[in-house]
């Protein structure tokens, strides 16, 4: 990794069901050549030290085996929930690096923020994105966090409560991109200015 960045892991969360868009969000149309799953790995890979995606058993025939450096895990119980899935992601990190926590449908971050939130965490064990009280994603977390979730049983705990018991800090932005959640075709088309379609 040709980077000055201290090193660190990401997991990217990819599926949910997305009962609300309709449609697989990992495939939506980012910028016209990329999706939104190409564009985060577009970022995330080239300063990763690994990179994990969690992805629903219908996109995996779609995703896997176009990227080299990812490892796909597929979540066969997509109806358990993002703990699960975080779950499954966090089990196949095997060194004590910091993780990314990345959702698909936050497709906006950039090497930019990356940086921000590797500097910002400093010695809390989570740092997260801010726009005024609104809070974003990407979300960084410490390999304690990641050791002491998998302790716990995913279908007993909820992630963000689990997370309320560690030392935290927000990074506050000026960008509001950052964010975004696209759950709705509304959402894609009032971001985007497009109508909604899959690559």
């Amino acid at each position: 990794m040709a980077h000055s960045l201290s090193p660190f892991n990401t997991l990217i969360l990819a599926a949910g069901n997305s009962s609300r868009m309709g449609m697989d969000k990992a495939g939506l149309v980012f910028d016209g050549e990329q999706n939104f799953l190409q564009r985060l790995l577009s970022v995330y890979v080239p300063v990763s030290k690994q990179v994990v995606v969690v992805i629903g058993e219908k996109q995996a025939a779609h995703f896997v085996g176009q990227f080299p450096r990812v490892r796909f895990i597929v979540n066969p119980y997509p109806e358990r929930g993002r703990n699960y899935s975080i779950y499954l992601g966090f089990s196949v990190l095997d060194d004590n690096l910091p993780v990314f926590i990345q959702n698909v449908d936050n497709p906006f971050t950039d090497k930019k923020l990356i940086e921000k939130l590797l500097k910002k965490r400093g010695d809390y064990e989570y740092c997260y994105v801010a726009h005024g009280k609104k809070g974003g994603h990407p979300l960084l977390v410490s390999a304690h966090i990641r050791k002491e979730f998998l302790s716990f049983d995913p279908g007993k705990i909820h992630f963000r409560k689990f997370l309320n018991r560690f030392s935290h800090t927000a990074l506050q932005v000026e960008e509001i991109k950052y964010t975004y959640n696209i759950n709705r075709i509304e959402d894609y088309v009032r971001i985007f200015g497009k109508e909604l379609r899959e690559i």
